[in-house]
């Protein structure tokens, strides 16, 4: 088959290296129990599908999991986050809740005394909470969640609000439970006004943070930096596309000045995972170095999994274990290098760059330039040592 072909061409191969038994199900190729169990398990789902049941239950888990990776997202504390998740699992303290668990209680709101107190009067229906949604101008958001029949209900009908009201309705749930408790404990509370300008006190706050947190990614946002005097820094990137087994790779080897010495990008004809086309990157980047009489470097890699894999062998069982041992080798007898290291995206552009202009091309091309180097390799150094790289039009 053609995807069985595409596999079989994209594992690496090396005529020079005995056999070793390892194990596939790692990514590193070492057994452990932990990956036995993973294996065994991810074969009983493979099998429950087969056995005619109705897939109504696999739509309501995907569901149920959308619902609660758009809970973790919301941009609001954690602690509010994790309150909103027990309330939707009907796990908080209310009193009706602690009847049912067998506790001896009088089960009357704390706050008003007049009705049981499970958690739709709780949050929707107290005369008080009723205060603070009118305050806040959440009424009719209010009135419209006492239709819904549970708290899940409840939950993901806020959740798929605008962020805006989905976060008001986070903070005023979780505030008013805070109230609730301490008059449950014979504490003063606080009024319904003090509780909806506490909620939009802590919004502010929560607008300010995110402006500061913002001011500070900007101005925190890295760029790539001179190697010292008498090194040059090379820096590798590989790219992959995991449907079609497709990868390419680029680097650029630039001197303390932050001219570009040499550059080189490539289409690798089938890989197997991201790793392999970051590795093919490196070797690629090291040989024609090599070529080329290069022996004081650094190395920047924006994989840390690659950069561990380079100073230990902890990846030589993998299935692209002998690329690395490979590249391990050439580091070792051709350079003296000074450190390799793992950095962000934003430090590594212009090989980025290089790889994804590389995938555009027949699979097996690539291109080593040298001395007169092309516009638009040019133009991404440039532009690299003032601001992040942003995409420009391909040659």
């Amino acid at each position: 088959m053609e995807e069985d072909v595409r596999y079989i061409l994209a594992t690496p191969t090396n005529s020079g290296l005995d056999d070793v038994v390892a194990w596939h199900f790692d990514r590193r190729g070492l057994f452990s129990v932990k990956s036995a169990y993973h294996v065994l398990n991810d074969e009983k789902q493979r099998v429950k599908p087969q056995r005619g049941e109705s897939s109504s239950g696999g739509r309501h888990e995907k569901q149920t999991g959308a619902v609660w990776r758009k809970l973790w997202k919301i941009p609001c504390p954690p602690k509010v986050r994790h309150f909103i998740w027990r309330l939707a699992r009907n796990s908080l303290a209310v009193k009706m809740n602690m009847r049912r668990r067998g506790v001896l209680l009088d089960t009357r709101c704390p706050v008003c005394y007049r009705f049981d107190e499970d958690r739709g009067h709780c949050f929707l229906k107290c005369k008080m909470v009723r205060r603070c949604w009118s305050c806040l101008d959440l009424d009719p958001v209010r009135q419209m969640l006492l239709l819904k029949r549970s708290a899940w209900e409840v939950i993901t009908e806020v959740l798929y609000m605008n962020e805006e009201t989905c976060i008001k309705m986070m903070l005023l749930l979780w505030k008013w439970w805070s109230v609730r408790n301490k008059i449950n404990k014979g504490e003063n509370g606080l009024s319904g006004d003090e509780v909806a300008a506490e909620v939009m006190k802590l919004i502010g706050d929560l607008r300010t943070n995110e402006t500061q947190q913002q001011t500070h990614r900007e101005k925190a946002t890295p760029k790539w930096s001179v190697p010292p005097q008498g090194q040059l820094k090379i820096n590798t990137d590989g790219s992959f596309i995991p449907d079609t087994l497709q990868g390419s790779w680029g680097f650029i080897i630039r001197d303390h000045e932050g001219e570009a010495i040499l550059a080189g990008a490539g289409r690798l004809i089938a890989v197997s995972d991201a790793l392999t086309a970051e590795t093919a990157a490196c070797q690629n980047a090291l040989q024609v170095a090599s070529d080329y009489g290069i022996s004081r470097i650094q190395l920047e890699v924006d994989s840390s999994v690659l950069k561990q894999a380079l100073l230990s062998p902890s990846m030589d069982l993998a299935s692209r274990g002998m690329m690395i041992m490979d590249t391990r080798f050439l580091l070792r007898e051709h350079f003296v290098c000074s450190g390799i290291f793992s950095i962000p995206r934003a430090c590594n552009s212009v090989s980025h760059e290089l790889a994804k202009v590389a995938m555009c091309w027949d699979s097996g091309d690539l291109h080593v330039w040298a001395n007169r180097l092309p516009e638009f390799v040019k133009t991404l150094v440039a532009h690299d040592l003032v601001e992040p790289v942003f995409p420009i039009s391909r040659p």
